[in-house]
């Protein structure tokens, strides 16, 4: 059955907006916008949000002795080459302990190329120094992990992100 046509004087906007169309009508004053109503839904979703919280806090209060560990035993085994600040996620001050102690040696085998062999006389001892400095670094750094208390230490290295000592 096809609708009705419209009776005269009767339009669309008329009859999807009421009588306003025709009457508008000027808002007074500053907008107020309505205070939206707490649904029981809403307060279900604050809880849940609540418990996640909870267990987030539970599950990271735990992880941290174990990555305080693991990050203690990488720095004294590894720190040479920055390992224990790639586990931390500070790949700037890892990246900087690996290149200067991966570069200081690149740079000895050069230079002990370039002369011949006879550089090498000088650049491998200077080169083990720095390297041995790296390695130094990082075995303190890997001990002040371990002696840290598991609040201080997700403090200060895992919330923190405090790149050196």
């Amino acid at each position: 059955m096809p609708p009705a046509p419209p009776a005269p004087g009767d339009d669309w906007v008329t009859r999807a907006t009421g009588a306003q169309a025709k009457t508008p009508v000027m808002p007074q004053g500053p907008y107020v916008a309505p205070t939206p109503t707490r649904s029981e839904l809403d307060t279900l979703g604050d809880s849940a949000r609540h418990a996640m919280q909870q267990v987030n806090s539970a599950l990271s209060s735990g992880d941290t002795g174990q990555k305080k560990v693991i990050a203690g035993l990488l720095g004294i085994v590894l720190g040479s080459l920055g390992v224990h600040k790639f586990y931390l996620g500070m790949t700037t001050p890892g990246l900087i302990m690996l290149g200067v102690n991966v570069g200081v040696w690149i740079l000895a085998l050069v230079l002990g190329l370039i002369t011949l062999g006879f550089g090498l006389v000088v650049t491998v001892p200077l080169a083990a120094l720095v390297s041995s400095a790296v390695a130094l670094l990082g075995l303190v750094e890997g001990i002040i992990y371990l002696t840290k208390s598991d609040a201080d230490f997700d403090r200060d290295y895992v919330m923190g992100k405090k790149p050196w000592l």
